[in-house]
């Protein structure tokens, strides 16, 4: 063999190699697609947790809420409770007064 058909099939040799790296290339920039898919569903999940944890917090501090206004309620009905209920006792104190006023003006 002469050295020219060397330098040939060395040519052929790296320009077959060089299309090989290329369509190596090509082939793996055809998962990019596969990537930016999964990259899309992950953003997806990730907005969805996102607006989950939102809607989970809005409800948990609602729930607060409403059982601040429960107890608020409670502690007001408690609270008017305790009035009547002093009212009431002061009302049977006064009565009681009277009766023992009426036993002594007619006792002998």
């Amino acid at each position: 063999m002469s050295e020219g058909s060397v330098t040939r099939n060395r040519l052929w040799a790296m320009l077959a190699a060089l299309a090989l790296a290329l369509g190596g290339v090509a082939w793996t920039g055809c998962g990019d697609d596969n990537d930016n898919d999964s990259q899309q569903v992950e953003r997806s999940a990730e907005d969805a947790q996102s607006e989950g944890e939102g809607a989970a917090d809005e409800a948990r501090d609602k729930g607060e809420e409403a059982l601040d206004d429960a107890q608020k309620q409670v502690e007001e009905s408690g609270d008017d409770a305790q009035e009547r209920l002093d009212e009431a006792k002061e009302e049977g104190e006064e009565k009681l007064d009277e009766a023992k006023e009426e036993i002594e003006r007619y006792a002998p």
